[in-house]
């Protein structure tokens, strides 16, 4: 009988999982910056070197994350502004995206500072079907953006906590 557990608690030691669920230890992440801004990039995934989104001129693109590499351009999108159209078609079922647009220079009304939680302002998906979206409008340090957050429908449980966490770990410095 101990042999069989043995194996199990091996195959889960192997797998970086805990017997409580999927979640890896926040040791595997790694800070990466761009623009003022700093998250933990989890084990694995990706800060995007290019601007996934070329079209978006203000807001503009300033962070963008994704589990699966991504090209930046245009393409389909299922809400009414722009977005890394190319990035959502090579989602997939089981990829995350997460991209923060900021606007430069104005002061805009109408933006919630930004929540204590990302999961819990994010009250219905923005858009459905092989993806779940939200769009969260927020401010923060004077600064205003908007953040993407696209999961595929099949992505495994430890990825999408691994999103909200990743949002959840933004931290905003000052504007220039």
């Amino acid at each position: 009988m101990r042999a069989p557990l043995l194996l199990v608690c091996l195959a889960i030691a192997a797998a970086g999982c805990s017997p409580g669920g999927a979640d890896r230890s926040a040791g595997s992440d790694r800070q990466v910056s761009s623009h003022g801004l700093t998250v933990d990039l989890p084990d694995g995934w990706r800060l995007a070197d290019r601007n996934l989104n070329p079209v978006l001129a203000e807001p503009s693109e300033v962070l963008a994350v994704t589990s699966f590499p991504a090209a930046p351009g245009t393409g389909w999108a299922c809400f009414d502004a722009p977005a890394p159209g190319r990035a959502l078609q090579q989602l997939g079922a089981t990829g995350v995206l997460l991209e923060l647009e900021e606007y430069h220079g104005l002061e805009i009304g109408g933006f919630a500072t930004r929540p204590a939680s990302f999961r819990r302002a994010a009250t219905r998906p923005a858009c459905h079907g092989r993806f779940n979206s939200w769009w969260i409008p927020f401010a923060e340090n004077g600064r205003y953006f908007y953040a993407l957050l696209a999961i595929g429908t099949e992505a495994p449980a430890a990825d999408v906590e691994r999103a909200w966490h990743t949002f959840d770990s933004l931290r905003v410095g000052p504007g220039a």
